[in-house]
């Protein structure tokens, strides 16, 4: 989980404390490295979190070989090995991010479509003046954006920095009746009638004025263009072994249920050795028993973690929530039982 942010605005100083600010505010998605850049009229900001290639040679934004496209992006590009051997892009690191723009380079928008993962994209054309914005099919990564009172636009992944950077926001009652009837907002809602929220499976192209067009990356749909595979059990292997691509220390979210133990399966027949995290909860449903044999049956690392809400946590959790949903305090325990285990990066039977 990366953050990435920027602006529109074609005075320089006044978009780079702009593009600062958010990044200050999206620190805790990527703590490993900040960065603002200026690309024409556009400023790009980025907080790292390291997974693919840790060092400082991932560090954003990534530039195409010719110098034209500029981009940052939050999430994992887990089919990049098969676009730079397929492309023959000409990489200069091994970060999963750096074959965006490269791609770009080649395809042009239509390089969206070929990016297997969970992406929020924003991608500068410096010869034209355009500024993409691009969220991945499923919608997995958040991508949102403001225009300010005077006209200029930013965005960021998340909703709060966007709400701080000028007064003036009202809540948006659709977006909150929809969560108070199904649980969560809508993919493309934000709480706020000021802020947009990019939909899945869309581009949002900008010119220098932040006028704005909207268009899907895969016209019918993230599952209508999917071909069934032939081989069920193979295409679940061939999932599963390029979400184990990442360059740090991986853990599995493994429960008593089918999803996490067929990952658990798969693993071990892929000759991956991984450290199975359960979160341990009292009574009737916890699992950990039933986790830990799976996990010794595969011969995995295993590791119960227990779960409970401790003095300030609830006023945490609702500090750290952009977008509200009833598994949010859920989503947020786990994510912190991963945390204190040591890892960054958790895959879960989801």
């Amino acid at each position: 989980m990366c953050g990435i942010a920027g602006a529109i605005d074609l005075a320089e100083g006044r978009a780079a404390a702009r593009v600062s600010k958010l990044n200050e505010a999206q620190w805790h998605r990527g703590p490993d490295h900040s960065v603002v850049v200026r690309v024409g009229g556009f400023t790009l900001g980025n907080t790292r979190l390291a997974i693919q290639d840790p060092g400082p040679a991932g560090n954003q934004p990534f530039v195409s070989a010719d110098g034209r496209y500029h981009c940052v992006f939050n999430g994992e590009i887990y089919n990049y090995r098969r676009l730079i051997e397929r492309y023959q892009l000409p990489v200069r690191t091994s970060c999963d991010g750096e074959v965006i723009p490269q791609l770009w380079a080649k395809l042009g928008m239509a390089s969206l479509a070929e990016l297997r993962g969970m992406f929020a994209i924003a991608l500068v054309d410096s010869l034209e003046e355009r500024l993409y914005l691009a969220r991945d099919p499923f919608g997995i990564k958040p991508l949102h954006w403001r225009v300010l009172p005077e006209g200029t636009l930013i965005f960021a992944s998340e909703v709060r920095p966007l709400v701080s950077a000028a007064t003036g926001v009202r809540i948006d009652c659709a977006a909150v009746a929809h969560y108070l009837r199904l649980g969560a907002m809508a993919p493309d809602q934000a709480p706020f009638q000021e802020i947009v929220a990019l939909a899945p499976n869309t581009v949002a192209t900008f010119d220098r004025d932040s006028r704005v067009s909207v268009q899907p990356i895969l016209p019918d749909g993230p599952l209508l263009t999917a071909r069934a595979p032939a081989d069920l059990g193979a295409a679940l292997a061939d999932s599963i072994d390029l979400h184990l691509s990442a360059d740090v220390p991986m853990a599995l979210l493994l429960s008593a249920g089918v999803d996490s133990a067929a990952i658990a399966a798969v693993g071990r027949r892929l000759g991956r050795d991984l450290h199975c995290l359960t979160v341990a909860t009292r009574g009737a449903a916890d699992e950990s028993a039933d986790a830990a044999e799976t996990a010794r049956r595969y011969g995995h690392r295993f590791q119960s973690v227990p779960a409970a809400l401790e003095d300030g946590d609830v006023t945490k959790f609702f500090g750290a929530m952009q977008r509200p949903t009833i598994d949010g305090l859920n989503t947020y325990l786990v994510s912190k039982a991963v945390h204190e285990a040591g890892f960054k990066v958790a895959l879960s039977g989801l």
